[in-house]
């Protein structure tokens, strides 16, 4: 799932817009600061979220889901958005909707 609303990627599909952006080193980096991990009772579903900051963006926000496949954990959903302070919501909200 992307920022966008638009936005619901395959693996195949983000792996292929992504791939050319980072061939010619325009890539991009995310540096996590804040990690929250829970697990299921039998541990081997566990979900998260995650405070990253970014060059371009600024503060984001991860979430994302993992499943234990024998001893390696596997990303099996994972979403990045922008946080959006409560004092700018309303005006961020009107700005959305003008473009729906």
């Amino acid at each position: 799932i992307g920022t966008d609303a638009s936005e619901v990627w395959t693996k195949e599909a983000f792996k292929a817009y992504a791939k050319p952006h980072f061939d010619k080193g325009r890539g991009w980096t995310y540096h996590p600061r804040d990690r929250h991990i829970y697990f299921s009772p039998n541990h081997d579903v566990a979900w998260f979220d995650e405070l990253l900051d970014n060059e371009s963006l600024g503060e984001t926000r991860g979430t994302g889901v993992l499943i234990k496949e024998g001893a390696k954990w596997k990303v099996t959903q994972y979403h990045l958005t922008m946080p959006i302070p409560n004092a700018l919501a309303d005006s961020v909200a009107s700005q959305i909707k003008t473009m729906q």
